[in-house]
């Protein structure tokens, strides 16, 4: 796979054989994954000064979590080397790292200077560079619950995350002083890796990836700016979308295997009556009506009202096998004046604009874009 020039920067071809291969990524084809960089590279470009603060938080740790991963799995482990450890006390990381309640876990300048200087592991091997690592550094690498582990002064966490930022950083340095990773190389990685990131955290800000239940604010402004004809014209035109299983009656068998409950479900789809096969097997039909109020359901409860009238396949439910024969089943359209419809309509409106306005950018930026593929040892 030849290396790639988008617009200014030069992505080497091993960089993008690294990545192809590996385990994380899966089975990509050269096309898709090209595809793929081209994009992630030209909107992330776009989108790094646009995204917020909170949005760009830990961007670091994971582009280097992420290339050691590709790297790991891929490049030969080199032999650990002896460590020297700093021993830090819990009363000192707690006072070293105590903020106020209202900035949470943002140190001042001051401080930042001070967990700089206190180093916690270094690895000092003849003929290699020194590789120290300070507080500072595990401090900008950890996520919002380990930050909480080290304020509350959980020394032992600490410096077990600090040999292990420590061996990582010393793997990738005997890479290329081994001459198995170049400096070309790994930059290449590292803006792979970061415009990946920065794609994805754009993808999630705009409310076109991630849980519907946590949006962002970006995302929930725009669904609060959608006007009433909208949502009205959305409803009329989806009513399908909001209709609601209200009532389901029929029967159903317990059964004690689920070889057994296979098999009567298997002659069912064959064409035998199923009145021939209760009687055969000397099953026991259980009346069932459930309505679909605020009540408390069963699990039986739950499984009955998500079936379409007719037999349905075997479930596991009630220490048993449960299998449906669904008589009757009442549905009913929720009204747009349902304020869990009118959210709903209003959320699906807000999607269908942010994902047409992303893939027009995303357009817009192929056709500007300058793309060529690197000449052999271009690049390394």
């Amino acid at each position: 796979m030849p290396g790639l020039r988008i617009n200014e920067a030069v992505i080497p071809a091993q960089s993008l054989q690294l990545l192809q291969h590996s385990s994380a990524l899966g089975a990509v084809d050269e096309k898709t994954l090209r595809d793929s960089v081209i994009d992630n590279r030209l909107i992330a470009h776009w989108a790094e000064s646009r995204l917020t603060a909170h949005a760009l938080a830990h961007l670091d740790m994971e582009v280097e979590n992420a290339v050691h991963e590709v790297l790991l799995g891929q490049l030969p482990t080199i032999e650990k080397p002896v460590t020297t450890v700093q021993p830090i006390s819990a009363a000192e990381l707690r006072q070293l790292l105590k903020t106020d309640l209202d900035k949470a876990f943002t140190l001042t300048a001051a401080q930042q200077q001070a967990v700089a200087k206190r180093v916690l592991v270094s690895i000092d091997e003849p003929e290699s560079t020194a590789v120290q690592v300070s507080l500072l550094d595990v401090y900008m690498h950890e996520t919002i619950q380990g930050l909480a582990e080290l304020q509350a002064g959980n020394h032992r966490y600490l410096l077990e995350r600090a040999q292990q930022l420590a061996e990582r950083r010393w793997q990738q340095q005997q890479w290329q002083q081994r001459g198995m990773l170049s400096a070309e190389v790994l930059q290449g990685l590292q803006r792979l890796m970061r415009d990946h990131q920065l794609k994805q955290r754009w993808l999630l800000e705009q409310g076109l990836t991630g849980d519907p239940h946590h949006e962002s604010e970006v995302a929930e402004q725009r669904w609060r700016q959608v006007s009433k004809a909208q949502i009205e014209q959305f409803y009329q035109q989806n009513r399908d979308q909001f209709r609601q299983v209200e009532q389901v009656s029929g029967g159903y068998f317990m059964l004690s295997s689920q070889q057994q409950a296979d098999a009567l479900f298997q002659q069912v789809q064959n064409g035998v009556g199923l009145d021939q096969l209760v009687q055969q097997q000397k099953l026991q039909r259980y009346t069932l009506e459930v309505s679909n109020d605020a009540g408390q359901k069963s699990l039986l409860q739950k499984l009955a009202l998500i079936q379409k009238p007719g037999i349905s396949r075997p479930f596991r439910a009630e220490q048993a096998w449960v299998m449906f024969d669904i008589k009757t089943r009442e549905d009913r359209v929720l009204p747009l004046s349902d304020a869990s419809v009118q959210h709903s309509c209003a959320r699906a409106i807000a999607l269908q604009q942010a994902q047409q306005e992303f893939e027009a950018l995303r357009m817009r930026l192929r056709t500007e874009a300058r793309i060529s593929e690197l000449r052999a040892g271009e690049g390394r």
